[in-house]
């Protein structure tokens, strides 16, 4: 700024220094910061999205291989129930323990093969579950 004299005479100038090195240290700091903040979200939502495809992949993949378990088991447990009933000829004791013992594994791995496919359908979205009362009897 000019500074004047009485008549209006100049007489110099004044300046005014402000540091402002802490101004722009704090400014740039705020920026790498804020950068950096930016930087991890992306790698947040990358991270989020490849486990969300990793989930739908797993999901997907349970669903296929326990439907494709659960078809020629359900034959297997066919065919054993059908020479077990004696319907394609008869069945002495040693085979009729053999048949049981096929049937009662076969059995308890559909349970689990069925558990698999539960998780899976549940994992995917496609069972919705409610919590709301209900009356058994009916």
């Amino acid at each position: 700024s000019a500074l004047h004299d009485v008549t209006d005479g100049l007489q110099g100038y004044v300046y005014l220094l402000r540091d402002v090195t802490g101004r722009k240290q704090a400014e740039a700091a705020l920026r790498q910061e804020r950068q950096h903040a930016e930087a991890l979200a992306e790698d947040y939502r990358r991270a989020r999205d490849e486990a969300l495809r990793a989930d739908e992949a797993k999901s997907e993949l349970l669903a296929r291989v326990s439907h494709e378990l659960r078809t020629p088991l359900g034959a297997i447990l066919g065919y054993a129930e059908t020479l077990g009933g004696g319907l394609i000829g008869p069945v002495n004791e040693k085979q009729a323990r053999a048949l049981q013992r096929i049937m009662s594994n076969g059995d308890d791995l559909l349970y689990l093969v069925n558990e698999i496919l539960d998780e899976a359908q549940l994992s995917s979205d496609q069972v919705r579950m409610s919590n709301e009362p209900f009356n058994p009897v009916a």
